[in-house]
């Protein structure tokens, strides 16, 4: 599935369910209860610590994916929508580390 079409299935699903802003997206496994920020926290350390990754925090998980999906070629625009950004912020932060971007940025 390409970043884009992913991008449109994710505000179809959420026009479809209408969440209230204060409902939660993440829930425990093992409880079925929403994930607090810093439970959340805490379970991506550990994951990252398990994987081998230092410092594995939420932010750490944002440019990763944000990279990805501009190397997959995915829009700045589709990006800065998902993460509640600016192009330029995209472009500024994310597309130095995607090489063709870096190519044509400088053509």
């Amino acid at each position: 599935m390409r970043a884009t079409e992913l991008l449109f299935a994710l505000e179809a699903e959420r026009e479809r369910r209408n969440p209230f802003p204060e409902e939660r997206v993440l829930l425990n496994p093992r409880n079925g209860k929403a994930l607090t920020r810093p439970r959340l926290y805490e379970r991506m350390l550990a994951l990252g610590k398990r994987a081998g990754v230092p410092d594995a925090h939420p932010h750490r998980y944002r440019g990763t994916f944000a990279v990805d999906m501009l190397a997959r070629g995915g829009s700045p625009y589709d990006l800065a929508k998902l993460l509640g950004d600016t192009v330029a912020t995209i472009e500024k932060h994310y597309a130095p580390f995607v090489r063709e971007l870096r190519d044509r940025a400088g053509a």
